[in-house]
């Protein structure tokens, strides 16, 4: 396996481990020229491979477990999500995905499963997340879900609150 940082290809396994689900084998490597940790996964291939179909129809392009990691990475940045907690969504999303869709999946099924976990995780990530997967017309219809999630919050808070007997 070739290091992400150096670009050697000495490296060891320090753990190997499966998936929460089951579907791939989960290794954490360790670069013997830079002493860099990473970890790589391991998953069945398929015979053919899955398809997303972009919004307007007309454009498909594979499905890259990758990409969509390194989509909620970034919307991640500098808040309080670990990087095992982003590995946790993505395989979760991966794993949907594999299971519920034989050759194709549409590029706005994926942004609303991305959405449903992101919002369990962090909101700030959430509200990034959907100012971009959205597409709203303007800034009137943003200001609207956001508010919408302002008061789910709030009656979340509510709910957590012990009354007082």
């Amino acid at each position: 396996m070739k290091c992400p940082r150096c670009g050697a290809q000495n490296d060891h396994v320090v753990d190997t481990r499966p998936s929460e689900d089951g579907t791939a084998v989960r290794r954490r490597r360790e670069c013997r020229s830079c002493k860099f940790r990473y970890t790589t996964y391991e998953r069945i291939e398929r015979s053919l491979p899955l398809k997303v179909v972009k919004r307007r129809g007309n454009i498909r392009e594979n499905f890259d477990p990758d990409k969509l990691r390194r989509s909620i990475d970034v919307v991640c940045y500098k808040l309080d999500v670990s990087p095992e907690t982003i590995d946790k969504i993505t395989e979760e999303i991966v794993d949907y995905v594999e299971r519920h869709f034989e050759r194709e999946v549409s590029a706005e099924t994926l942004g609303q499963l991305v959405m449903e976990k992101l919002k369990k995780v962090n909101k700030i990530a959430y509200i990034r997340y959907g100012s971009a997967y959205e597409d709203f017309e303007n800034m009137r219809e943003f200001l609207e879900d956001l508010l919408l999630l302002f008061e789910e919050e709030k009656k979340e808070e509510k709910s957590e609150i012990p009354s007082k007997k």
